[in-house]
């Protein structure tokens, strides 16, 4: 059984709060998470995806370009919920490199993650 994921996240490098430290943000109609799902994998990065759209937010953290867990308070962990924030296609999003999950609980790759995402889109 794999643990839950806390709100608490380890960073690696730094000890200035996390808001401090976002690299990379924007406005999801310009990048959608989508689109920034294959920039991570990619470029094999590793950090925390804020993501918000309305009242909603949500993480997505990558672990080498991979999709490794999320948390939501809106949503329940787990694939379904990391498809949801990968469709979305209003909000904002920030960028937090070095952050670490405390578990992996989605046991796709972003890959098959993000072909799951645009099937469910369609």
């Amino acid at each position: 059984m794999r643990d839950r994921p806390s709100r608490r996240h380890e960073e690696i490098g730094s000890d200035r709060p996390a808001e401090d430290r976002d690299v990379m943000r924007g406005r999801l109609d310009f990048a959608s998470p989508f689109e920034l799902g294959q920039f991570l994998l990619l470029g094999r990065k590793t950090g925390a995806l804020h993501l918000t759209c309305d009242d909603k937010h949500g993480v997505l953290y990558v672990l080498a370009g991979q999709i490794v867990s999320v948390v939501s308070p809106e949503l329940h962990g787990g694939k379904k919920a990391a498809t949801e924030l990968i469709g979305w296609k209003e909000g904002e999003f920030r960028f937090v490199p070095g952050a670490i999950a405390q578990s992996e609980e989605i046991g796709l790759g972003t890959e098959s993650l993000l072909l799951e995402t645009a099937r469910l889109m369609d």
